[in-house]
């Protein structure tokens, strides 16, 4: 408390040093009749107490304060610093004198009492910190012996640890402490002479407690002397240290199944002293570097020489970086050994650093990952060549795409030439017979021949080889148009608007020929007046591989059946459903027919790419779905959704 008030007054000594002025100033002025003969009648008794109260400094403050006010207000002439007598000067220098007198007084004073005052909390302080040592020291029991061994003074902490209570064992022998097995009187006798010879003597063994229980202690005896040099006793400190040998013995079984399991991993353990530029290795570190203990010298350039010389620079730059706080040392390099042997090593550490983060010392380890850079090596070669792999069977496939678009286009070709040289060839016949009729009559008109019957004739002959012509060519010319479309549609890719309906017509044309050759029709169910935006020549080439997917695969070679197309408008969606009467396909196959390259009929031109080109244009290109639903015997079913409008 007395502490806080002076640190108070401290702080206050400005207000301190001016406040009893202040106040004698204000008690004279209202009361100046009474005072008026006693000038420094209040001023001596401020001064006193603002010295007091504050020390030194305030006390001076307040003593020139005072003199100034007093020598302004009350001496005469008042309100000057002028002075009408030497015996007033010599008052003002002699209440300075005495406040000075009072400020030194006091002030050493109060320095006094308040050095007393932390003293006093000092020695408190420190006696309230031996108190919480002594008493938080749980384990620790010193024990007073006299010059025969016998128990003279007891802690609790020794009744703690021992069991006994002080009325239990003072008088008692030190020896009951042992167990029996020992020769006790023998060893604590011969601990008692060696403790007087040496001074003091330590040693560590079991002991027992009252309850018959043993712990690991160990003991401590001094000798205590007189000042005559004789023999008082001696002091005896035990400490439980049961756990602590029962933890180095649980630390050194670790360390043995550490080293045992580095040895087997082909772990290495370094410490690299930082300060001193030195390295310590274990014994596996020298098997992984292909040196002798005697060939290494334990300096960092040691170290380093054995390093290949394309990594030593790496090697410093990784430690420099982990010294420096930059990274954490983890790294891989490379090792070559006196025999010419190259090693592959990874290296992880961390640094230990002082109170001021400085780098100390670095622990860490090595061991030998050649055979997994090798196999790393050998996966990313294997990686390589399987990507490249992945690229030529791409670049194959996309090669096969373009074929099957060929041979799609072929066979368009192939359908135009059949369609189509049946109404050419009767627009030939029908404009040969005519030119024929016309050379004859031409030739009865010369000679004055002709008649109005053969005329007559003539015309209907024309009239009727005009209308073959006619009807003929405008079918050969439909033909040549949706043949043409089909084939712009496949090979341009163009996005346009189209009539559904309209557009399956065209596709069951081109492929006609191919289905009456082997007798399978095609039924369609299509609304009219759907209108599609978007890729038609895909879709073309969809129905087309459906289609030769059937006649290949579905049908054998002299067994008629039909195709059914039907299409469902659901709105913002198309659902096309296609089903063929044919063989079906198997239950095992399912899942592999939209593979690409497979193919049950290798042999009869089925390149296992049909439909693995329709999944691929339906999903990616028309970007919609396909299902297959198939069972032996009883056909093939195709259900696509694909989006109304496709965005360009």
């Amino acid at each position: 408390m007395a502490s806080n008030y002076l640190e108070r007054s401290t702080q206050l000594r400005p207000i301190l040093a001016l406040l009893p002025p202040m106040l004698a100033f204000a008690v004279q002025w209202e009361f100046w009749f009474i005072f008026q003969p006693l000038v420094w009648f209040l001023f001596y008794p401020a001064v006193f107490f603002s010295a007091l109260i504050g020390g030194f400094i305030p006390g001076i403050i307040a003593t020139v304060f005072s003199a100034l006010i007093v020598w302004w207000f009350f001496i005469p002439p008042q309100f000057s610093f002028s002075l009408n007598s030497p015996m007033e000067f010599v008052s003002i220098i002699m209440f300075c004198v005495m406040g000075g007198l009072f400020s030194i007084t006091l002030g050493r004073l109060k320095t006094v009492i308040q050095l007393a005052a932390e003293t006093n909390n000092k020695l408190r302080l420190s006696e309230k910190h031996y108190r919480l040592l002594v008493d938080g020291v749980k384990d620790v029991a010193n024990i007073m012996l006299d010059a025969s061994g016998r128990v003279i003074s007891w802690n609790e902490a020794a009744q703690r640890l021992k069991g006994y209570t002080s009325e239990e064992i003072i008088g008692q022998h030190f020896s009951i402490f042992y167990p029996s097995d020992q020769d006790v009187f023998e060893k604590t006798e011969a601990e008692l002479v060696a403790a007087q010879e040496q001074g003091c003597i330590e040693d560590e063994g079991w002991r027992l407690r009252r309850d018959g229980s043993r712990f690991l202690a160990h003991v401590m005896i001094t000798p205590l002397y007189g000042d005559q040099g004789e023999l008082l006793g001696f002091s005896k400190i035990s400490h439980d240290i049961t756990e602590r040998k029962n933890a180095e013995e649980a630390l050194r079984q670790l360390s043995e199944r550490l080293s045992l399991a580095t040895r087997a991993g082909g772990v290495g353990i370094w410490d690299y002293d930082v300060v001193h530029n030195t390295l310590s290795w274990d014994d596996q570190m020298f098997v992984l570097y292909g040196v002798s203990r005697e060939q290494f010298s334990g300096a960092y350039e040691a170290w380093r020489s054995g390093l290949f010389p394309d990594d030593a620079a790496r090697g410093d730059l990784e430690i420099q970086m982990a010294l420096s706080g930059e990274k954490d040392f983890n790294t891989e390099f490379r090792v070559l050994k006196p025999d010419g042997t190259i090693r592959h090593i990874r290296a992880m550490g961390n640094v230990q650093r002082d109170g001021q983060g400085q780098p100390q010392r670095m622990v860490g380890t090595n061991w030998d990952i050649t055979e997994q850079v090798q196999s790393r090596t050998a996966l990313l070669d294997a990686k390589q060549k399987a990507e490249e792999a992945l690229m030529l069977q791409r670049r194959l496939q996309d090669e096969l795409v373009q074929s099957e678009k060929l041979a799609a286009l072929g066979e368009l070709v192939a359908g135009v030439a059949h369609e189509i040289n049946t109404p050419v060839g009767i627009t030939l016949s029908a404009a040969t017979h005519l030119s024929s009729e016309t050379k004859k009559t031409d030739a009865l008109y010369q000679a004055g021949e002709l008649t109005e019957e053969g005329l007559a004739e003539y015309f209907s002959t024309a009239q009727q080889a005009s209308q073959l012509i006619t009807i003929n060519s405008r079918r050969a010319a439909d033909l040549i148009h949706s043949f043409k479309q089909i084939a712009v549609d496949q090979a341009g890719g163009e996005m346009r608007n189209f009539d559904l309906a309209d557009y399956l017509n065209e596709i069951l044309l081109s492929v006609g020929p191919k289905l009456r050759k082997r007798n399978v029709a095609v039924k369609t169910d299509c609304p009219a007046g759907i209108l599609l935006h978007g890729l038609p020549g895909v879709l073309a080439q969809v129905l087309t591989n459906l289609i030769m997917n059937s006649l290949l695969h579905g049908y054998n070679e002299d067994q008629h059946g039909q195709i059914e197309i039907a299409v469902h408008d659901t709105g913002d969606h198309i659902e096309l459903v296609y089903h063929d009467d044919g063989k079906g396909i198997p239950l095992e196959f399912h899942h592999k027919i939209f593979d690409p390259f497979f193919t049950t009929a290798r042999g009869k031109g089925g390149s296992g790419m049909g439909l693995h080109i329709v999944y691929n244009i339906v999903t990616q290109m028309l970007h919609g779905s396909i299902e297959m639903q198939s069972s032996p015997g009883k056909g093939c079913t195709f259900i696509l959704h694909f989006p109304r409008i496709l965005a360009d």
